[in-house]
């Protein structure tokens, strides 16, 4: 096949498409950059990284109380922390440890009823013993094992 002496060689025709598409995705580049907010901006995202898996737990632990200001003191707590970089493990331990309070023997004990008893009328007994129960928020193992009438038996 003979090749035309006014047409342009393939390569040329190739650097063009190329150049094209180069063009576009500068374009593109450039749209994205200008008009991009940081993930903290924009709502409903969380950022990335140690700082974004804290702040999951923050939504997580908070998740059966309807209790925002706990949820966004977590959060501001997160966000206001200030991570050495790279952000060693026992950093992040740390934070998570100030910021996400731990569950009260209460909660973790009602948590414990909706992992073991699937919705029954079990369920809702072990969850109306554990509200009825005179335990106090911050009570330790061992008060919560020598409390008197725990499990139909005094000690």
């Amino acid at each position: 096949m003979r090749r035309r002496p006014d047409s342009a060689p393939a390569s040329t025709a190739m650097s063009s498409c190329g150049l094209f598409v180069a063009a576009t995705w500068v374009i593109w580049a450039t749209f994205v950059l200008l008009f991009a907010h940081p993930a903290e901006a924009q709502t409903g995202r969380v950022p990335i990284g140690p700082k974004g898996r804290v702040i999951k737990d923050c939504e997580w632990r908070y998740r059966h109380a309807n209790v925002t200001d706990d949820v966004l003191s977590c959060k501001k707590c997160v966000k206001d922390y200030e991570l050495r970089f790279p952000p060693r493990r026992l950093d992040v331990v740390k934070m998570r440890q100030t910021c996400v309070k731990p569950y009260t023997p209460k909660e973790a004990a009602i948590i414990l009823c909706n992992a073991f008893h699937r919705p029954s009328e079990k369920r809702a007994n072990c969850i109306r013993c554990v509200e009825e129960y005179d335990l106090p928020d911050n009570a330790t193992k061992i008060q919560v094992r020598d409390q008197p009438g725990r499990n139909g038996h005094s000690r």
